[in-house]
């Protein structure tokens, strides 16, 4: 076995049942827009048509969700959006820190279409954003979202882990509001252990000790060094590895 095929292996025991139906999450790109704004024309609609006025309703999706809205979140405002094929996405940004000093990023978005939900979509959305977070601030962050007091995802936010740390009406322009509460959830990652995801998010050379590569993979138990950058500082992690 490869050091690549090893590294196959450690991502793929982060696998989900997402896999099976094709939508497990991956990274957008700016070319990924015109599918965004598509989900959202649908999912976003759908989940306000009872708590917005139509007038914010639309307002609030040309804000959020016109081309050079969208644009300008990926590239200036360090959003970093995922879709889990064309049946939803998520975005999280970088919001500064705690006053503990945490880093603290901000769950911008997450809707599934109407017809997908309850097929553990959104669940895999939420995962990867947590994965992608606590990979990005080096193990340990605090992540919030807004999410308005009527939403009835209130309760599947909660079920998650997120717990509602405070509440704010927010002027968005025109003069309208968003009636939010803001939920919270501390992350953090054992030093003992790397998500696989981490593999994808931050890592940056994969070696192998002298021991590690004269052993070629035999049936024996050997250690994989993962090497990943975080905040600057290298951080190294030995991870038991059965090889078959």
């Amino acid at each position: 076995m490869t050091e690549r095929q090893a590294v196959i292996e450690l991502q793929n025991q982060g696998s989900t049942k997402m896999q099976d139906n094709k939508t497990l999450p991956t990274q957008a790109t700016l070319s990924d827009i015109p599918l965004i704004q598509h989900i959202a024309d649908i999912a976003f609609r759908d989940t306000y048509k009872e708590i917005l006025s139509p007038d914010q309703l639309e307002y609030m999706m040309k804000w959020m969700y016109a081309t050079e809205s969208l644009e300008r979140q990926m590239t200036v405002e360090s959003n970093t959006f995922f879709l889990a094929g064309k049946n939803g996405y998520a975005s999280v940004r970088p919001d500064g820190t705690t006053p503990d000093g945490l880093p603290l990023f901000h769950l911008e978005k997450i809707y599934v279409l109407p017809e997908q939900q309850g097929k553990g979509i959104g669940m895999a959305l939420f995962e990867k954003v947590k994965d992608f977070v606590t990979c990005k601030a080096g193990g340990h962050a605090m992540m919030e979202l807004n999410v308005n007091r009527h939403n009835r995802a209130l309760g599947f936010y909660q079920h998650l882990g997120m717990s509602i740390a405070r509440s704010g009406d927010f002027h968005i322009g025109n003069g309208f509001y968003m009636n939010d509460y803001i939920m919270q959830l501390k992350l953090w990652l054992p030093f003992q252990w790397i998500p696989p995801l981490c593999l994808e998010f931050k890592l940056r050379t994969i070696t192998a000790d002298k021991q590690f590569a004269q052993a070629g993979f035999g049936d024996v138990t050997n250690h994989l060094h993962v090497f990943y950058l975080a905040h600057g500082v290298m951080h190294r992690y030995r991870l038991r590895h059965y090889a078959s």
